[in-house]
């Protein structure tokens, strides 16, 4: 989420600011996928959603996404519809102006629903989904929102993404703000998914990374945790990029670079933690990873390299 404060730093330090520091950790993926909380455009008080919260980029500052080298932005989440239809939309359009792929938001259910391809050796098929309220951002049969997997059509969708790709992730925006603990219905759906077809599960929405699980072989990571988010959060420190080496049908390798988020200190400049501090990190991760049943369990070693179980 790049508005709010970010803006300050754009302004003065230039639009790479946010990235300066992990640039070259970027630059080394083949696909980059992140979950965009923010839509792009001005607001105004009348298109406003009531809500706590709510959060635009102006679209003059749509150059920093250009530098976070995203290939694909979710925006299956609470936020992307803050300000209607118009500026979500707006967002699709700017994105696509920078060469970033959407998914997870449609003019409605179906279009919202359908999966990103992106073609090459192998090819990889992305599904977003949002779980969070309010339950009006929900795309329908006739209006605009976000995919929601309702029970008639999840896994058909999943199916048949799963079909169009060598490999398949799934996304969703659930669980609750600031907890590391999963819900229940967290791992009934990441299970749902991986069993239709998905080979790898990633979530969001908590802001604080949650446990991580092997399922039937496949990685379910149930909360990434916040990346470059503009606020100043007294629980979203500690976060980490989750890097995959993918084969057909296959995750060959997956390693978690840990990064510290903590703005009063980096300044929404994110950037590797000290040993130290990833020591602690990874410490936390394993415990909170450990909840799920023992035969689920992933090693998460001291690089943060991960190993588990293929079946």
């Amino acid at each position: 989420m790049l508005g709010n404060w970010v803006t300050d730093h754009l302004d003065r330090d230039g639009t790479d600011y946010p990235f300066r520091r992990i640039d070259s950790l970027l630059q080394q993926a083949d696909v980059r996928f992140a979950n965009l909380e923010a839509p792009i455009g001005t607001g105004d008080s009348l298109s406003r959603y009531d809500k706590t919260y709510t959060f635009t980029l102006p679209s003059s500052y749509r150059q920093v996404l250009k530098h976070s080298r995203l290939d694909i932005a979710g925006l299956a989440n609470n936020h992307i519809m803050d300000y209607g239809v118009r500026l979500a939309d707006s967002t699709v359009y700017y994105l696509k102006e920078l060469g970033i792929r959407s998914v997870g938001y449609g003019l409605n259910r179906r279009e919202a629903s359908q999966p990103v391809v992106l073609p090459g050796n192998p090819s990889v098929a992305f599904l977003a989904y949002s779980m969070t309220f309010p339950r009006e951002f929900w795309a329908t049969d006739s209006t605009a929102g976000t995919a929601y997997p309702f029970e008639s059509d999840f896994i058909p969708r999943v199916t048949a993404a799963d079909s169009l790709a060598d490999f398949t992730i799934v996304s969703f925006h659930w669980g609750s703000e600031n907890s590391d603990s999963t819900k229940k219905y967290q791992q009934v759906f990441a299970r749902r998914a991986i069993d239709a077809g998905a080979d790898l599960v990633v979530g969001h929405h908590p802001h604080i990374w949650q446990g991580i699980e092997n399922y039937k072989g496949r990685l379910i990571a149930y909360s990434l945790g916040n990346f470059c988010f503009g606020s100043f959060s007294p629980t979203a420190l500690r976060s980490g990029l989750l890097e995959i080496e993918i084969g057909e049908d296959t995750v060959r390798a997956a390693k978690i670079h840990p990064l510290n988020v903590k703005n009063v200190d980096v300044r929404f400049q994110p950037r590797l933690m000290t040993a130290r501090q990833a020591d602690s990190f990874f410490t936390h991760l394993r415990t909170i990873s450990s909840r799920f049943d023992s035969t689920s369990t992933i090693q998460i070693h001291p690089d943060g390299n991960l190993s588990w179980d293929r079946e």
